[in-house]
């Protein structure tokens, strides 16, 4: 969510930042403001509060307390904070969920104990669920407990600071009613309305087509996890022969002093490393199998980023490491 600000409002903000930076020197605050306004104007293309909060750290001496009175501040102006602003929030993010969990009993066996639950979201492929509580306490209680989810060390939970709209289209628990259309030829005020009965009847079929949906994805995660599993173990087993093959070639070289016979071995070594560039086992293909693997087995060990949002995060960092290098000649 990008900021929509007036002009006048921008330049109600600028004051606001270099009351709040506490710095004297004009030229650092002359960096710090620009710092932070650029940070405002590019909010639409971060999605973690605590990358934004790191990018504050050093600047600021309490970086969710800043961001928290900004967010207020915006909010007396009339303007819409976005949600990376404000520390209170309902919903919390579940990540690394197992395929198997990703159902509504388990997610109520598993959060209802730390509050009442409105809605939870899956998203089937990137396997996170989200989950809005009734009060922001529960959010906050569900985040700070010991507790293994789903039986699980992988999974990890965290508060959702950006608009759930983005979130993944399948529902759980709760939902949103479709909206209406207005028809062009309405009915005479003597019609019928639907009854309360019909309009459940239609809810329950689309959340049906949505639930066979959601099973239908994850069977086809589920095999072909288990198929990927299947042709790693079948390509490790050949290694392991043409290596104890070729270490035996290595070995009848080593061990004979006739030309021809090294030749001819010579050829064979060779030919069976051709075997295994053809079957993609060599090493180096064997290595990036393995790096699959492990981010099919644990995909927290490998987390995958669009190269844009990287991109301008790495382009936030260098400037605010820049700016601090800055800040700290000057004081």
């Amino acid at each position: 969510m990008a900021l929509d600000l007036t002009t006048d409002q921008w330049e109600r903000v600028t004051t606001w930042v270099r009351e709040r930076s506490g710095l004297s020197d004009p030229e650092a605050l002359t960096l710090f403001q620009d710092f932070i306004l650029e940070l405002l104007r590019n909010l639409h293309r971060c999605n973690e509060r605590k990358w934004l909060e790191g990018q504050l750290s050093g600047l600021v001496e309490n970086p969710a307390e800043f961001l928290r009175d900004l967010g207020n501040f915006l909010r007396g102006l009339g303007a819409s904070a976005p949600p990376l602003l404000d520390s209170s929030t309902r919903f919390v993010l579940v990540a690394h969920v197992p395929y198997k969990n990703l159902n509504a009993q388990d997610v109520r066996a598993t959060f209802a104990p730390f509050g009442a639950i409105v809605s939870c979201r899956a998203d089937v492929d990137a396997r996170n669920l989200l989950i809005q509580f009734q009060k922001v306490a529960c959010a906050i209680r569900c985040t700070k407990a010991a507790t293994l989810f789903f039986n699980n060390r992988f999974v990890t939970v965290d508060l959702y600071h950006s608009d759930p709209e983005n979130f993944g289209s399948v529902w759980l628990i709760g939902g949103t009613p479709s909206p209406e259309v207005v028809d062009s030829n309405p009915a005479p005020l003597s019609a019928a309305k639907p009854s309360p009965a019909l309009f459940n009847d239609r809810v329950q079929q689309v959340q049906a087509i949505q639930q066979n949906l959601f099973e239908q994805n994850q069977r086809s995660a589920e095999t072909y996890k288990q198929n990927f599993s299947q042709l790693f173990e079948s390509k490790e087993k050949l290694l392991r022969a043409h290596q104890s093959a070729l270490q035996e070639l290595k070995q009848k070289i080593l061990a004979t002093e006739d030309p021809s016979s090294i030749s001819q071995t010579m050829s064979e070594f060779q030919e069976l490393q051709k075997n295994m560039e053809s079957l993609g086992i060599t090493p180096t293909a064997m290595v990036q199998l393995k790096l699959q693997k492990f981010n099919l087995d644990d995909p927290s060990q490998f987390p995958v980023e669009s190269p844009r949002a990287l991109a301008v995060k790495q382009k936030r960092t260098k400037k605010a490491a820049s700016f601090r290098r800055k800040l700290k000649r000057r004081r």
